[in-house]
């Protein structure tokens, strides 16, 4: 129950904190496939400044709260579940329990919470006000069916895994290492937030071309998108644009990272303690 509440705290605070730039992000990614022409992060920025104040800054904040704070709380818990079975004396996978415990978590999250998540990205897109377009949405979607909430999951799932795996991965290497190094229990709460940005800048460069491929899909903004596979778009994405567009807006990503997955991690080994 610890580590749910403390989840869900801090998914809740990191994801405030850092909303503004992943609204940014969003746009980066998908403002070339809908509009044909690239925008940098400060136009992007200007514009939605000059629309809508800042209150726009954090469109789609209130669901990706509602959708981040169990996603976090039901990811911390399956990963200390799951670790703790697979580290286990005699278990065959008791060398990679890290990994595999937080590819698990990072999907058991997902599947949880991914209509949340399909929402909170339409939202972000939208001009008016993102509390009259969301209800509408909502409906709009729940009337579609139950299958249309789920767009867009097979490249989440495909990236979830590999990110939880690697981000968690990295995070305990840092750990161990600091531990054997000075011999100390605990870590400080800087070097926390450090370890904890280092693992996901490294995670989300591995899995950011899903991420784009993902975000595509769920807007339909690649040309017969429903009739192409996760690999289909990112090939279309590649050939249409080239390499670096599998990478629009993955600075923006990595600026919103550090504090997100710090606070993550802090909360984290606090809840631990």
């Amino acid at each position: 129950l610890k580590n749910f509440l403390c989840g869900g705290f801090a998914g809740l605070v990191s994801r405030t904190a850092v909303a503004p730039l992943d609204l940014i992000k969003t746009h980066l990614i998908t403002s070339h496939g809908v509009h044909g022409y690239h925008k940098s992060a400060t136009d992007i920025f200007c514009e939605i400044w000059e629309r809508d104040g800042w209150l726009g800054l954090f469109r789609g904040n209130g669901v990706n709260c509602i959708r981040v704070a169990p996603c976090k709380a039901i990811e911390l818990c399956t990963f200390e579940v799951v670790k703790k079975m697979l580290s286990s004396q005699g278990n065959p996978f008791c060398g990679v329990a890290a990994p595999v415990a937080g590819g698990a978590a990072g999907m058991a999250g997902t599947l949880a919470t991914y209509p949340l998540e399909l929402i909170r990205t339409r939202i972000s897109l939208q001009a008016w006000s993102p509390f009259l377009c969301g209800s509408a949405l909502l409906c709009q979607w729940l009337t579609l069916g139950f299958s249309a909430l789920y767009a867009g999951l097979t490249p989440s799932i495909l990236g979830v895994f590999p990110y939880a795996a690697t981000n968690y991965f990295v995070y305990d290497g840092l750990r161990s290492a600091y531990h054997r190094a000075t011999g100390k229990r605990h870590v400080p709460t800087g070097l926390t937030l450090l370890f904890g940005a280092v693992a996901a800048a490294a995670s989300s460069a591995v899995t950011y071309p899903l991420e784009v491929a993902r975000r595509q899909m769920q807007l339909g903004s690649v040309a017969l998108v429903a009739r192409n596979s996760t690999l289909d778009v990112v090939r279309q994405i590649y050939a249409e644009e080239g390499f670096l567009a599998l990478y629009r807006g993955l600075g923006t990503t990595w600026l919103k990272l550090v504090p997100a997955a710090g606070i993550s991690f802090v909360c984290y080994e606090a809840a631990r303690r």
